[in-house]
């Protein structure tokens, strides 16, 4: 299962990736810190989920911090 039973609110989702987004510097490097809030911080996402999203993203063009982001998003709410 990839997510809590209780699961974060969407507001918690939205203010975590507000706050992440407005101090971060932006690439790749940020899949890291996704990392750190969703997985190690937070316990939304189990690491295996994770990665395999992460592997996921790095196959699809475009901006992996974004797709990282989406992913994470979609698979809490």
């Amino acid at each position: 299962m990839t997510r809590s039973s209780s699961g974060p609110r969407l507001a918690e989702l939205f203010t975590a990736f507000l706050k992440l987004g407005a101090v971060s510097f932006g690439g790749p490097a940020i899949v890291a810190y996704i990392r750190r809030m969703a997985v190690l911080q937070r316990g939304w996402v189990h690491e295996e989920t994770f990665a395999r999203g992460n592997a996921l993203c790095q196959a699809v063009p475009g901006a992996i911090s974004v797709q990282m982001a989406a992913y994470v998003g979609m698979l809490l709410r």
